[in-house]
């Protein structure tokens, strides 16, 4: 039986920015709360294409990777590059979405008391 690979140990096959994980994409299809049928459908790609690149068993070519990352992007998620950090995802925020109270951030940091 094949060792089971964890996203992070799978290579990104784009070089930049327009890359994607195995893990970011489980965690985006999580957070906009979508099966794995569904993001098959909106990326047109195979089902079993996806279901071995989110389960870490093989790398998928850069083309279908560009694909799911598109399908994703278009249905509102962000990829956050891994400056150090390592990779991330997240929603975008709506344009509509009210302004940050700024006076938050400042009584945040004073201390109590």
């Amino acid at each position: 039986m094949a060792e089971r690979l964890r996203g992070s140990d799978i290579q990104p096959a784009w070089s930049g920015r327009r890359y994607l994980t195995s893990d970011q994409c489980r965690a985006a299809r999580g957070l906009l709360g979508i099966s794995r049928h569904r993001l098959a459908a909106m990326a047109r790609v195979s089902m079993a294409t996806l279901l071995h690149f989110e389960s870490g068993h093989r790398a998928i070519k850069p083309r279908t990777q560009g694909l799911i990352r598109s399908a994703l992007e278009a249905a509102g998620v962000e990829f956050i590059p891994g400056d150090g950090g390592g990779e991330g995802v997240r929603l975008r925020r709506p344009h509509h979405a009210g302004r940050v109270d700024q006076g938050f951030f400042e009584r945040l940091a004073k201390p109590a008391g």
